[in-house]
């Protein structure tokens, strides 16, 4: 939202009731007592900042200090911001207006920056690592199985039939056993990422209101954990999809789940490009004994970082190397438009077989269609879109825990986040019965 000077006058930027009324007020009255403020950004953008800075010891640096003493003699419990411990006081106020609406003092690094346990509690995090986890076991399984039969014809040169024959069986249980779990497993993800993203969706629809933040620090770290809940139901989605597709698993049924899931996931993260501003902040409790704030909220609530970890950043952008989250989500679709595309083809030929023109048509690409050319190529797609999510699948689950857990509350237990963590037992538990 861009900045909107407001008609003020440096008689009226003392006041208290004005100054603080809005971050246009705020601005304002920086403009005409501070000095210009150029910074550039330390976070994982390199966007620069402009705005304007004004000494403590100034006039009107006294009125905004002023402020902010009063607030720290009792802080809000859902605000904080008041610790200086370890932190070097700095010499100035400052207020940015581009690129986005920020004001930055010293204390802004003790802002609480916690999630809302309803978006992304510990349950929620718990719960996605084991999600990601049992992907990467189950694909790295399928691979190191798929050897077994290889493995075993060496071993079959130097040992017994019978002990290779022991190991055959063996692998052909496990490979069995897992199939069967890979299919629960993608059908429990599908509808509890549907169940998230529904629910993701009506508290959207609401506004970023419904994230109870009180800064726009706390308020860029819901929305930010937002877009992270959304990719879940996304990336996970198409890497298990892939696996089923490889072990040749991937049916109607899974397929059309699936799509819904990622479909729904998409207009989540698309509805998580909101821009935090101050209008969409919960009003904090202590407001009304802040006479020397104008009885509004301290300028803290306009303290938001791109360098503090849980802050203003994009998991997506930083797993991605930069790519843009719609880029990283239209890959995804398009993995699950090849695996479409392959599940569709037999079914000309079933359907048009008996029409000549087909024939000719056919006899003409075949050839073509199983050249040895195509099949390499095929196989080396197949083999970097493999690779790609594998790899993008472990890394984006390792940020977002290490990213987030800043922001959460490690002892937020609830029902909801028991439940979140809980959901993939019977699966776990029923393999290792099979298995065993």
């Amino acid at each position: 939202m861009e900045w909107i000077p407001s008609d003020l006058t440096g008689a009226s930027c003392m006041d208290p009731f004005v100054v603080f009324q809005s971050f246009n007020h705020l601005a304002t009255c920086f403009s005409i007592f501070g000095l210009p403020q150029h910074a550039d950004s330390t976070g994982p953008t390199s966007t620069a900042k402009d705005g304007y800075r004004v000494n403590v010891n100034s006039t009107f640096g006294t009125l905004v200090g002023d402020c902010l003493r009063q607030y720290c003699e009792v802080p809000d419990p859902e605000l904080e911001g008041c610790d200086l411990e370890s932190y070097t006081p700095s010499d100035y106020y400052r207020i940015f207006t581009r690129p986005s609406q920020e004001f930055e003092t010293t204390t802004c690094k003790s802002v609480d920056n916690d999630v809302n346990q309803d978006i992304g509690g510990v349950g929620v995090l718990l719960s996605f690592a084991m999600q990601s986890g049992i992907l990467l076991y189950v694909h790295l399984a399928v691979l190191i199985l798929k050897l077994i039969p290889t493995v075993t014809r060496c071993i079959r040169r130097c040992t017994k039939r019978a002990r290779s024959t022991t190991k055959i069986q063996f692998g052909q249980h496990h490979f069995s056993v897992l199939k069967s779990m890979l299919v629960e497993f993608q059908e429990a993800q599908c509808f509890f990422m549907l169940s998230f993203q529904c629910a993701a969706l009506i508290a959207l629809a609401a506004g970023p209101q419904v994230f109870e933040a009180t800064s726009l620090l706390q308020l860029q770290s819901n929305i930010s954990m937002a877009k992270a809940v959304a990719f879940m139901g996304i990336l996970p989605i198409t890497y298990g999809l892939w696996i089923l597709h490889r072990i040749g698993l991937h049916s109607w049924y899974i397929s059309v789940w699936s799509a819904i899931t990622i479909v729904t996931s998409s207009v989540t993260l698309h509805l998580c490009k909101v821009e935090p501003r101050a209008d969409n902040l919960q009003q904090i409790a202590t407001a009304d004994r802040l006479d020397k704030c104008g009885f509004y909220p301290p300028p803290l609530i306009y303290c938001r970082s791109d360098s503090e970890l849980g802050s203003s950043y994009s998991l997506v952008n930083n797993l991605t190397f930069g790519l843009s989250d719609n880029t990283a989500n239209f890959v995804c679709i398009a993995i699950y438009g090849l695996l479409l595309l392959k599940r569709l083809a037999p079914y000309p030929k079933r359907w048009l077989g008996q029409k000549s023109w087909f024939q000719t048509t056919y006899h003409r690409v075949h050839p073509w269609l199983v050249s040895r050319g195509i099949r390499i190529l095929s196989r080396t797609v197949d083999v970097i879109i493999e690779t790609l999510l594998l790899i993008t699948n472990f890394f984006y689950s390792f940020m977002v825990v290490v990213r987030s857990l800043p922001t959460i509350s490690l002892d937020s237990w609830s029902f909801g986040q028991i439940i979140a963590v809980t959901i993939w037992s019977p699966i776990v538990s029923k393999y290792l019965y099979w298995l065993l």
